[in-house]
This record gives C-alpha cells, structure tokens and sequence, in this order.
C-alpha cells in the first residue's frame, strides 16, 4: 500500500528559515500564538497535542508558535485534562468516558477552552479552518471534528503519526503493545532505564510482560486513561471521521503524514487510515516523511518544514 503514501522529505532543517516572530501567549491550559500578519479574516488553527506529561511545555508553546506563522494567523493549543496541574482536571465522568472508548467529553471541554481563548482575540468559531493533531492528538482531533460546534467548517484537517489500532486482540494486549512501542520508541524517560538494565527489562518482561506497560501509565493523574480510551474495542477515528464528514469536515482535505522511521505508529497503520478514508469517499491525501521519527515535532525546524511541504502539496491538488 505505500503507494498510498506520497513521499516527502527529508527535511533540511538548516536551510528552514526561522519562524517570523508571534504574539505569544500561555494561559494555564491554553497556548495562544497570533502572527504579526493577523488580522479579523486571517485562518484560526487548532493544534490537539500527544500522549505526554508535558514536563516540557515550552514545546507545545514553540509548535502552536511555528503553526500560528505558517498560516499566517491564530493558534490555539489546550492541554488534554488530567495531564498536568494546569490542565482540566480528570472529573469522574470524564474517566468514565475514556474507560468506554468515548472522547467526546474532553472534545466538548477542549471546545469551551478554545471558544473562550477566541473570544479573549475578538474571533469565534466560524473563524477556525484547520484542526491538526499528532499522535494521541489525532485522535482527539477527529473527536473535536466530529464534536465541532456548529459553526465551524473546516478547510483542512491534518493527522500527524497517528496510531491506528487494531482491535483483533484483547484490550489488555493491545494497551501492552502500544505502551511498550512507546517506551522503546518515543522517548520516554524509561527508555534510558531499560537501555541501562537489559538484564532488569528482561526479568520484567518474563515474569510479567505488563509490568512496564504499567510503569508507563502511571503517570500523572488521568493520563493513562487515553491509551485505554482508543484501544476500546468500540473507539474507531475512522468513524468518528465519517461522522464529520457531512458537517465541519464537509469541505476539507485530509492529511495523513507518517514518518518512515515511527515505531509507535508504524507507516502500515497510517496506509490503513489513508486507504479506509479513501474508500469512503473523503478526500485524503497521505504523506510518508523520510528520515523521521515518533515525535520529530520536538524539533520546531522540522515542524515548520513539514508544514509547509504538505500545504504546497495541497495547494497543487
């Protein structure tokens, strides 16, 4: 199926020219970044971020930064509840939705959180063209598109490594799976553990092969809780996609871009997105990005390359 993939990259992130300054700001759960060249018309973008305790939020502020300068306008970033103390905190009935596959709870949160933000600039959501997620945040993308207020009609929607999840095994070996891609692939502080003691990982994994899946949940309240959220056998981004289709998504290109070298969200899952969108109908365009991997957003070089490689290929669809 790479054929369903169109090549891009590598990026050369020394010849990316830096990002022209933002008016940048960080209101406890929310990232704004409005460019210089903003005005009342100008697009107004939603960034729906990864699986992570945002130990490093100078990031997430750096990529709503280079995202607000690629396009020109507004960006608005808000931390997923209960991964830090100035998130949303995880309420019971949010738990209880995750625990059932159902991210629209945090959807309509996360909605609230950018309604008011657009409110703060004097825009609203007719304003918002473009809703862009990356690993987890894919997932809570298609669910905010899905979940979308009315107003809101989408131009673009763009998923970056998205894991796709099989549902043929049993939820328990599923989250297994994927936390273990995690810890050996995406940069996780318990990499470098298991790096250190091989012969440690090894016991762990013999005598209980959960056991480091379950080191890497225990993170910061709630966190755990999204992992579990797309491995539900009844969570499908594929229908929440298709439920968006005849209302934000009714007039957007979807972007699916995966980079050669993830391990969390192998290339074959993101050919598997491209191709069930494209037989349904929507308009989907996949990229593969050479020399990349999981979590290559870190780099804000990089980020800004990868923005503007796949907008000109859009613009020449």
């Amino acid at each position: 199926m790479s054929e369903l993939l169109e090549q891009i990259g590598p990026v050369d992130i020394d010849a990316v020219q830096p990002p022209q300054p933002v008016d940048s700001e960080l209101r406890g759960a929310v990232y704004l970044a409005d460019s210089a060249l903003s005005d009342g018309e100008s697009p107004v973008a939603v960034l729906f971020s990864q699986w992570s305790d945002y130990g490093e939020r100078a990031k997430q502020q750096g990529r709503t930064e280079v995202l607000a300068d690629h396009i020109k306008g507004l960006a608005v970033a808000v931390d997923n509840p209960g991964v830090s103390p100035h998130a949303d905190p995880m309420s019971s009935e949010i738990k209880q939705a995750l625990k059932e596959g159902d991210l629209s709870k945090v959807s309509m949160l996360q909605w609230d959180a950018v309604g008011e933000a657009l409110g703060q600039k004097g825009r609203d959501f007719g304003d918002v063209e473009r809703l862009v997620g990356y690993s987890l945040g894919s997932h809570l993308a298609a669910s905010a598109a899905k979940h979308a207020p009315g107003e809101v009609g989408l131009s673009q929607l763009d998923l970056f490594e998205t894991p796709v999840i099989s549902k043929k095994a049993s939820q328990a070996k599923i989250m297994a799976t994927l936390a273990m891609r995690f810890l050996a692939h995406g940069g996780d502080k318990l990499t470098e553990t298991i790096a250190a003691n091989p012969d440690w990982a090894a016991r762990c994994r013999d005598e209980d092969p959960l056991l480091l899946p379950k080191m890497v949940l225990q993170r910061p309240s709630g966190l755990w809780q999204y992992p579990r959220a797309i491995t539900y056998p009844k969570n499908d981004i594929i229908s929440d996609l298709m439920s968006a289709r005849h209302r934000s998504l009714r007039e957007a290109v979807v972007t699916v871009s995966a980079t050669d070298a993830d391990k969390v969200s192998p290339i074959r899952d993101n050919e598997r997105l491209v191709q069930r969108l494209g037989a349904a109908g929507m308009s989907v365009m996949g990229f593969k990005i050479m020399d990349s991997v999981h979590a290559s957003q870190d780099n804000m070089a990089w980020w800004k390359g990868v923005l503007e490689e796949i907008d000109a290929h859009v613009e020449i669809q």
